[in-house]
């Protein structure tokens, strides 16, 4: 068992010894706690959906023609500036804007039809309807058409089958910003209504979005459902009528070259508040998705960070123990922000949510004194010892901690895991520093004042080290220059991955934890 003594009253939890000092059990600070404590909360929170920015659907290849027409010339969306190459060129993919909103519209041998219906929101409809009565010519040989509904909204069919609302609302524009480019003529997508096969589990799908996505039920019956995805936008599910009722399929999936899964199917993006939430709720679900498709992938929660995205395909209900399909529609589950805090590139919102910067701030770290020089000199062993995969044993302070209450409490108190490669390395190395390293006997410990036993461990210089106390002889730059602190190796080098390089603020607070 490895121990250590340290003096009354520094961290002293436990009993008393014969000798005074105290043996105790590893804990870290209530700061470290709390922190972890935080995490946890965040991690169990609502995501909270934002905003369905855009959709993505396939249009034929070759007929940029169509899409201008259609997408620019008619309904009066705005050109991104990101695919004005594209444009220029007469192939590959566009984006038009419409608002905060937009369609993604990459190239395929067929055009996708939305088995769905989308709705999009103008100042009034005067201007849009004249330019439908004087559509470009070349839409009369595709399947566009249209029907004024009412003196408030317009039916309208793409070139290829796609059925869109337009409506008058001048109070739809999104006031949180826009996507980049020219203004367009339309204010927003309002609407974007999915066709599920009838009979299908609409509460279940609606506990789905709740539960794993945020979003807030707004009307819900038997054969439809209105998810509200942001004060001015909803997302809508309803049985399909008619002859294919029960006929309905938004995948497309496939393999690559490589034999890697694609699903070349439409799909919707969106933005939430809390992407880690979301993402652990949907692998609780087993719905995590990555499609080959496209270059961003993220098979587990660090890549999600790190790409600020997951995808899901398919829809559950959370209640039904057995997790079947409802339906499949991917969806790219987006964060507004990178994992450095800063805002998305690609979000379309002017200013990152204040809610999520509270959150962030919450979340950090309580800010770390100036480190006092003899945790400096301790800062810089550790950060050689890191970037060391062998580092030399020399003189090693005695351990006084149990292996495996360092463990425990890394895992449980502070969110640190220990993987069992980890734990084995730590292990080799302590038994290296057994057989090499030359302890005093009980009888010369007991011999000591406790002020001496304190500098000649390792324990005792980590501790006046954390403390700031003044510094004996026996704590000297050079005795530091030789300690070689398992236990904080073992634990900076798993969290020497979140902290950015800052290993001397790290090691301060694993020096608080000794």
């Amino acid at each position: 068992t490895l121990t250590r003594r340290i003096p009354s009253g520094r961290y002293a939890t436990g009993c008393e010894s014969a000798s005074g000092s105290v043996r105790r059990a590893f804990r870290f600070p209530r700061s470290v706690r709390l922190a972890a404590l935080r995490r946890r909360a965040a991690a169990e929170a609502d995501p909270g959906v934002l905003l369905v920015d855009h959709l993505n659907f396939n249009h034929e290849k070759g007929r940029h023609d169509l899409l201008k027409a259609f997408y620019f010339d008619v309904l009066g969306l705005a050109p991104d500036p990101r695919k004005a190459e594209n444009l220029d060129k007469g192939k590959k993919t566009l984006w038009a804007n419409a608002g905060i909103n937009q369609f993604h519209l990459p190239e395929s041998d067929n055009a996708q039809v939305l088995d769905g219906q989308i709705s999009l929101a103008y100042p009034s409809l005067s201007e849009v309807n004249s330019r439908l009565l004087n559509a470009p010519d070349v839409l009369g040989d595709s399947k566009f058409s249209f029907t004024q509904i009412s003196g408030r909204s317009t039916m309208v069919t793409d070139p290829w089958g796609t059925k869109f609302v337009l409506h008058a609302d001048k109070d739809a524009t999104d006031p949180r910003g826009s996507q980049k480019g020219p203004e367009s003529a339309a204010l927003a997508m309002t609407d974007l209504r999915i066709n599920v096969p009838d009979g299908s589990n609409i509460a279940g799908i609606g506990r789905f979005y709740q539960k794993v996505l945020g979003f807030k039920v707004k009307e819900q019956s038997e054969g439809s459902l209105v998810l509200e995805a942001s004060p001015k936008q909803t997302l809508s599910f309803r049985w399909k009528e008619g002859e294919e009722r029960g006929n309905v399929a938004h995948e497309e999936m496939g393999e690559d070259d490589n034999g890697q899964v694609l699903n070349n199917g439409a799909h919707i993006s969106l933005y939430i508040s809390d992407l880690e939430s979301a993402f652990r709720k949907a692998e609780d679900l087993g719905v995590v998705f990555v499609n080959h498709r496209f270059k961003r992938r993220a098979y587990n929660l660090e890549e999600s960070i790190d790409q600020c995205m997951f995808r899901i395909l398919d829809i559950v209900d959370p209640d039904d123990p057995e997790k079947k399909p409802i339906i499949r529609l991917e969806h790219e589950v987006r964060s507004v922000v990178n994992k450095d805090g800063t805002k998305y590139k690609s979000c379309p919102f002017d200013e990152i949510p204040t809610h999520i910067l509270d959150r962030i701030k919450e979340l950090q770290p309580e800010p770390q004194s100036e480190p006092v020089p003899q945790v400096a000199a301790a800062a810089s062993v550790v950060e050689e010892v890191v970037v060391s995969p062998e580092p030399e044993v020399e003189a090693v302070p005695e351990l006084e901690l149990e292996l495996e209450q360092v463990f425990s409490a890394a895992e449980q108190e502070a969110d640190i895991p220990v993987s069992p490669d980890m734990k084995e390395a730590v292990q080799s190395v302590l038994e290296q520093q057994q057989q090499t390293l030359e302890k005093p006997s009980q009888s010369q410990i007991q011999a000591q004042p406790e002020e001496q036993v304190a500098a000649s461990t390792g324990g005792g210089v980590v501790a006046a080290a954390a403390s700031g106390e003044e510094s004996p002889s026996a704590w000297s730059q050079e005795s530091l220059s030789k300690m070689k602190l398992t236990e904080l190796k073992s634990l900076c080098r798993e969290r020497s991955l979140k902290v950015s390089g800052k290993k001397a603020e790290l090691v301060v607070r694993l020096l608080e934890a000794q």
